[in-house]
């Protein structure tokens, strides 16, 4: 859940239920997994991340996602979904 003011995301929440965490965000504020603050990795070249995702149920958002993937894999380490090995 995200929301906008003049076209700019401030604040965002996302519960993820499989490892019971809790990520929140405000714009300026920084960025927290259960009340503790986290940060971005400290990759400089976009070749070196590992990018994770997931996509919603619904054949137009996972063909959205498809087409994501399509555009990332070839320019990142790896991408990982929930539940991947």
């Amino acid at each position: 859940i995200a929301a906008t003011y003049r076209g700019q995301v401030m604040v965002g929440v996302i519960y993820d239920p499989h490892r019971d965490e809790l990520f929140t965000a405000v714009r300026g504020r920084g960025a927290y997994m259960n009340g503790d603050a986290i940060r971005v990795g400290t990759q400089s070249v976009l070749g070196d991340a590992i990018v994770a995702m997931g996509a919603p149920p619904g054949e137009e958002s996972m063909n959205m996602s498809l087409r994501g993937i399509q555009v990332l894999m070839p320019r990142v380490r790896t991408i990982r979904m929930l539940g991947s090995a």
